[in-house]
């Protein structure tokens, strides 16, 4: 083994351990909050967005009305395609026989070709 090899199994035997650390490490331990019966944790998502923070209802009913309008959208949306059919594909070109090629074409098959007069031959390059 040379260097480079030991270089990558050290950091791959690092990072190993690292993301076991990340997983099953210890973790602080917290107890939930009993009130009326019932089990109360709270859970803070690191840059979530809670809309309960402002600690008013009205941000609650504007992200059930957003909800709302959502689901509605996916719903029209979704009996609208349901009612849409493409419009049939024109018929197929007539089948080529067994085993015969496929045509191709190529740039130089559009490109302008020179022709022959009774004079000469003209071509329709610029010198």
């Amino acid at each position: 083994m040379d260097v480079a090899d030991v270089v990558v199994v050290v950091s791959a035997a690092v990072l190993i351990a690292a993301l076991g650390w990340f997983f099953f490490g210890p973790r602080r331990a917290r107890t939930a909050r009993l009130e009326g019966g019932v089990q109360r944790v709270e859970v803070t998502v690191r840059g979530g967005y809670s809309p309960m923070s402002s600690g008013s209802a009205r941000g609650c009913r504007i992200i059930a009305a957003a909800m709302a309008l959502s689901s509605l959208s996916v719903v029209t949306n979704a009996s609208r395609l349901r009612r849409w059919h493409s419009s049939p594909l024109p018929p197929a070109a007539a089948a080529a026989e067994p085993g015969a090629e496929p045509r191709t074409e190529t740039p130089a098959d559009h490109a302008p070709h020179s022709a022959r007069t009774p004079e000469g031959e003209v071509s329709d390059r610029r010198p």
